[in-house]
């Protein structure tokens, strides 16, 4: 999950996989590890991607959804506080209900699989009191 969000914050950057590698003195490969989430984030890692991208760590490690306010023009100094196009908003949007759907998909399964293993030994326990009852 901490990869989708330091991609998040790079693109809303600016910055390409390889700039980004080069800014941590790493190779562009291992950067990709951190990003996909195939190699866990250290501390010090994070503290240098966070100064990278102008986060703090926290920002990068939180797991709310990510908002991002955009007024659509310059503020009084003439700069854009933050810019990100829809096709970025429709990807994350669309990451974040595939794993609610997914977790929601495993939970609805573990309920499944509870509710056969209960139904099974109500099954066992109706056969052992009809047994107790007929005196077998």
């Amino acid at each position: 999950m901490h990869g989708d969000r330091i991609r998040f914050f790079r693109k809303q950057k600016g910055l390409s996989q390889s700039a980004m590698a080069a800014q941590l003195f790493i190779a562009p490969a291992t950067y990709s590890k951190i990003e996909t989430s195939r190699t866990s984030l250290v501390v010090d890692m994070l503290k240098k991607i966070a100064t990278v991208l102008d986060v703090s760590p926290l920002a990068i490690l939180n797991e709310d959804p990510i908002v991002v306010k955009y007024s659509g023009g310059p503020d009084s100094n003439g700069t854009i506080t933050s810019r990100i196009d829809a096709e970025t908003v429709f990807h994350y949007s669309k990451e974040l209900v595939d794993s609610i759907i997914a977790a929601k998909d495993l939970e609805i399964a573990t309920l499944k699989q509870s509710l056969e293993n209960r139904q099974k030994l109500i099954q066992q326990q109706s056969s052992i009191i009809e047994k107790m009852i007929n005196g077998k």
